[in-house]
């Protein structure tokens, strides 16, 4: 298993960039994605949802932001434009400790 591909770090890889195609080029199509990303973890940190609410296709990365993000995403303006770029360091970060 020592060269066994690391799935969710790929994940976040692809995450990442739509994110930098969110920051370089406005990418309304992953602003969009983003956004119900951003909302889903939102709920999830204020005890809206629950995770099984949560889509499949998304849970994955909302599931990873929610666990060690928690404290930023409840405090997190949902009306407000998002700060991508933090958003971006975060997953970063994520991607190195999940290495």
């Amino acid at each position: 298993m020592f060269f066994a591909k690391d799935v969710r770090n790929e994940s976040i890889e692809i995450y990442v960039s739509f994110l930098s195609d969110i920051i370089e080029k406005d990418n309304q199509n992953f602003k969009g994605l983003f956004d119900v990303i951003i909302n889903n973890v939102h709920s999830l940190a204020v005890g809206s949802k629950t995770y099984n609410e949560i889509n499949p296709e998304i849970f994955d990365i909302v599931s990873l932001l929610n666990f060690y993000h928690s404290a930023y995403f409840k405090e997190i303006d949902t009306q407000a434009e998002f700060d991508y770029n933090q958003i971006k360091k975060f997953l970063e970060k994520d991607a190195v400790m999940n290495a």
